[in-house]
């Protein structure tokens, strides 16, 4: 009977683990999904900001730009010294 018993209580042990290792990979697997939806929004975020850098090159190109077109103007529309 006392060997029976040991028996029944191990299977009841063993049904608990298997079904806390079975929660145990749902939880990793809703992890791993949720790992992956985080690079994938880095991955956006880091492309976003590569971009914003580009577009912030360019405007700066552009001012540069702009700001030697007004000069060129200001030469041409300036009236000459009269010394």
């Amino acid at each position: 009977m006392a060997l029976e018993s040991t028996l029944k209580r191990l299977e009841a042990r063993l049904d608990e683990h298997i079904k806390a290792y079975a929660a145990a990979r749902k939880k990793v697997s809703a992890l791993e999904k949720r790992v992956a939806e985080l690079e994938a929004s880095l991955a956006e975020s880091t492309a976003a900001a590569e971009r914003a850098a580009e577009y912030e090159g360019q405007r700066e190109q552009l001012a540069a730009r702009l700001e030697h077109l007004v000069e060129s103007l200001d030469a041409v529309l300036e009236p000459p010294d009269a010394s």
